[in-house]
Formats: structure tokens, C-alpha cells, sequence
């Protein structure tokens, strides 16, 4: 049965290792095929080979944010807006891809996203 959350404590220093061989493989295999800003920004928001990423430390998600270590740092920053996350806001805010954003809506965790899905899909097809 798989776990409802990750239980860090869990982790063996066997787990450590296997996280350690699967990220240098994917990195190896990856980065000639990446921008630079997409392989920076993984240090940025705690990915590593040395420890396999805690999630309840891990502070951003999203491909615009983990594509751009300034975009990270803007996203964790105090010049950036924080707002509770409400899909109907997110659908209806305007966004630019060209641009770091001011504005990042925070989810408490990725189930609170997935309960959202049902909404997201009938805002897009009803």
C-alpha cells in the first residue's frame, strides 16, 4: 500500500543511494538537452544527488518555476505576491510567458491540487 504522504524518516541510506545513481543518470541524459536556467534551478528549489527531496521542504512547483532559477528566486522572494489558491482567480489571471511573474498562488499541498481537478476540468469544458 502506498503512502498517503512521504515519510522522510523512512528513507535508508540504501534509498539515499539509489536517489543519488537514478538523478546522476537523469542529469547525464538531460543536460545537453535543457537550458542551463533549468538545470540551476533544481539546486534552487532542493533537488540534488545527495538527499532525495523532502516535500514538506520543497517550497515551489510549477514548469515556469523550476525552468528559471530567477523565476525561483522571484517566486520565494518578498517582492513577489503570494496568493491563496482559488482556481477560478488562477484561470482568470492574466499571465505571460515572456516575463518573471508577480504574482504566484500557493497550494498547501499537492492533494489540495488534485481535489481542484474536477473544478479545473468543468471551468475548461462546461
Amino acid at each position: 500500500m502506498k503512502p498517503s504522504k512521504q515519510i522522510y524518516a523512512n528513507y535508508t541510506p540504501e534509498d539515499f543511494e539509489v536517489w543519488k545513481l537514478l538523478y546522476n543518470r537523469q542529469i547525464d541524459f538531460i543536460e545537453n538537452k535543457v537550458a542551463p536556467e533549468f538545470l540551476e534551478s533544481l539546486d534552487t528549489v532542493g533537488f540534488s544527488p545527495d538527499g532525495i527531496p523532502n516535500f514538506e521542504k520543497v517550497k515551489i512547483y510549477g514548469a515556469g518555476i523550476i525552468s528559471s532559477k530567477g523565476e525561483a528566486e522571484h517566486s520565494l522572494s518578498k517582492d513577489s505576491t503570494k496568493l491563496e489558491y482559488d482556481v477560478e482567480k488562477i484561470m482568470n489571471h492574466p499571465f505571460r510567458t515572456d516575463i518573471i511573474q508577480d504574482t504566484y498562488y500557493v497550494i498547501d499541498s499537492f492533494e489540495q491540487l488534485s481535489d481542484s481537478f474536477d473544478k479545473i476540468d468543468a471551468l475548461l469544458f462546461n
